[in-house]
């Protein structure tokens, strides 16, 4: 058996989007990927995620963070989760959905702002042609905050499977 290069395109952030429960990418063929935060220190017993081929249930610490129905179809027996520690030092619960037919999503659950496809599937123009508008940051980001979790906190929501205090 020979050993052959991987020629699949890499997942990319550009591909993806941020929603209230954490941001995703994806790539054109196979895969969906989803990022939620989650409290240090969680452990894998504390997370639930329920996968089928319409919908997906996740709870952490028997909170549920994400609970809907797919804007596709996945492949249930395929799909996985995995804990990691993220960039800024916390943890982050990583969800990977195998897509039941090729194409680009433009959401993950049906109630999540849809995101637009349409120049996916562009070549790159590696001399330049970018606008003010493609190098703003994203809607959630530009009320001033500098990440993900300072969005967050702006907007109110928090890790996944933390109780709010108060």
């Amino acid at each position: 058996m020979a050993i052959s290069p991987d020629l699949s395109d890499p997942l990319d952030d550009a591909k993806g989007g941020i929603s209230l429960w954490g941001r995703w990418l994806q790539d054109r063929d196979e895969q969906v990927v989803l990022k939620l935060r989650v409290a240090t220190g969680t452990k894998g017993r504390a997370v639930r995620v329920d996968f089928k081929s319409a919908s997906l249930k996740v709870a952490v610490n028997a909170e549920v963070c994400m609970d809907g129905t797919l804007s596709a179809q996945v492949l249930p027996d395929e799909c996985e989760w995995q804990l990691d520690d993220d960039a800024e030092g916390g943890r982050e619960l990583v969800v990977t959905l195998r897509k039941a037919s090729p194409g680009w999503w433009d959401r993950v659950l049906q109630q999540d702002a849809p995101i637009s496809t349409k120049a996916f599937d562009e070549p790159p123009f590696m001399l330049g042609g970018m606008t003010d508008l493609q190098c703003a940051p994203p809607p959630a980001l530009a009320r001033g905050t500098t990440s993900l979790r300072t969005a967050r906190a702006a907007a109110g929501t928090r890790a996944c499977g933390t109780t709010s205090r108060g």
